[in-house]
């Protein structure tokens, strides 16, 4: 059987999408917190200054989008886990666009997870109402994040890029994951609640914290909820909340959990 790049994520990283594709390999926003080295054993200099294109990636994602099409999977497929799709270096994002076309050739859902910021907005015209445009929101002090995440988008580029999405009718979400300062996640939440549909929210992997995740788990929830903005607590975080996410009339589970498999490929469906 022939290696497909679409891919089901396991663990964690299932929360986020049901399936998924990451287009390059390596990625130069060299976010400090960043797990990827972790996971695919990588020195974090070598992860973050060595990306290259996957070989052959779009004649191998049209092969996929087929056989998608052909067994009736219209799952949302998420761009990218281990690689942003808008880095710092141009050369590499031109292939997002292609990526994109397929996607709409084969009328396939997806969502971009990105801290390209404003970069985006090139490919807002490649969105129809089933897409997603998402960003992960960490710090709103803009010194605390450039040295953090050196090369992404400041956190006042990546809130217009939300905006921007907004305005053009195109769905968004916001990853706050992961949460290094509880009150900069809660200013970030203010100036984006607006204009975001939905947010999932998350802990810090590998990484030093001085969260209070009680306090915050709870606190961010009932604040939510006092909204009635959609939001998701991973399962990471919502072991410190007093109730259970039942309760909360808009914690949403995500869809993909509600769906079926296909013997195939062992992906979901919608029912």
């Amino acid at each position: 059987m022939r290696k497909r790049v679409i891919y089901t994520p396991k663990g964690r990283a299932r929360e986020y999408s049901s399936l998924a594709l990451n287009i390059i390999n390596g990625c130069d926003m060299g976010c400090d917190y960043c797990y990827v080295p972790r996971i695919t054993k990588k020195k974090k200099e070598f992860f973050h200054t060595n990306s290259v294109h996957r070989k052959d990636l779009i004649k191998k994602l049209e092969r996929d989008l087929q056989e998608l099409k052909e067994e009736g999977n219209t799952s949302l497929i998420m761009l990218s886990f281990t690689s942003d799709v808008y880095q710092l270096d141009e050369s590499f994002n031109s292939i997002t666009r292609d990526v994109l076309k397929l996607f709409r050739k084969y009328n396939q859902p997806f969502h971009i997870l990105t801290k390209g910021g404003l970069k985006a907005i090139r490919d807002f015209d490649m969105y129809s109402d089933k897409d997603w445009f998402a960003t992960s929101l960490t710090l709103f002090d803009e010194k605390r994040s450039k040295k953090l995440e050196p090369n992404a988008a400041t956190p006042l580029e990546r809130l217009e890029a939300l905006e921007t999405a907004h305005k053009r009718g195109i769905k968004t979400w916001v990853s706050f994951e992961p949460t290094i300062d509880e009150e900069e996640t809660f200013k970030l939440y203010e100036l984006s609640k607006d204009f975001v549909n939905f947010y999932k929210v998350g802990k810090i992997s590998g990484y030093p914290s001085k969260v209070n995740w009680d306090k915050f788990a709870n606190s961010i929830a009932e604040r939510m909820e006092m909204d009635k903005k959609p939001f998701f607590i991973k399962y990471d975080l919502r072991k410190h909340l007093k109730k259970d996410v039942s309760e909360y009339k808009y914690h949403k589970e995500v869809e993909w959990q509600k769906k079926t498999y296909l013997p195939s490929w062992g992906l979901v469906v919608l029912r």
